[in-house]
C-alpha cells in the first residue's frame, strides 16, 4: 500500500466517524430514554397495584370489622334473652325501626383472627393486635 491509499483510507474513516457520531448519539440517548420510560411505567403499574391490595386490605378488615361487631350483638342480645328465659321474666319481643335500632356506637374490636389469616395483612404493614399479646 502506498502513502496515498493510506492517506485515502485514513480521510474516509474520519469522515464516516464524524457522520455517524450524531447518529451513534441520538440512537443511545433514545435508548437510554425508552429504559427509562419503560422503569418508569413499571414503578407507576407496581405502585397501583400496591394501592389497590392496601385499598382490598382495608374493605376486608373493614367487613370483618362489621361481621365481628354483628355477630358480638346477635351473641348479647341472644344471651339476654335465654337469661330472661332462665329467670322467668321473658319479655315480649319488641319491634324496631330501622331508624332506632340499638347500634349503640362501639369501639371497634381487635382482630382475633387466626394469625394464618393475618399474616398476609401484616407483609403490607398491618398490625393487629392478637389475643397472646393483649
Amino acid at each position: 500500500m502506498n502513502t496515498g491509499t493510506v492517506a485515502l483510507l485514513v480521510a474516509v474513516v474520519g469522515v464516516a466517524g464524524t457522520l455517524l457520531a450524531p447518529v451513534t448519539t441520538a440512537w443511545v440517548s433514545s435508548r437510554s430514554r425508552r429504559q427509562e420510560f419503560e422503569l418508569q411505567q413499571r414503578s407507576e403499574l407496581t405502585k397501583r397495584h400496591m394501592d389497590d391490595e392496601q385499598a382490598n386490605l382495608e374493605r376486608l378488615r373493614d367487613t370483618y370489622v362489621a361481621l365481628n361487631s354483628g355477630a358480638r350483638r346477635y351473641r348479647f342480645r341472644m344471651m339476654e334473652d335465654l337469661y330472661a328465659i332462665r329467670s322467668g321474666t321473658a319479655r315480649t319481643p319488641r319491634r324496631r325501626s330501622p331508624a332506632s335500632s340499638s347500634r349503640t356506637p362501639t369501639p371497634r374490636p381487635r382482630c382475633s383472627s387466626p394469625t394464618t389469616s393475618c399474616d398476609g395483612a401484616k407483609r403490607y404493614g398491618w398490625h393487629w393486635p392478637t389475643p397472646e399479646s393483649s
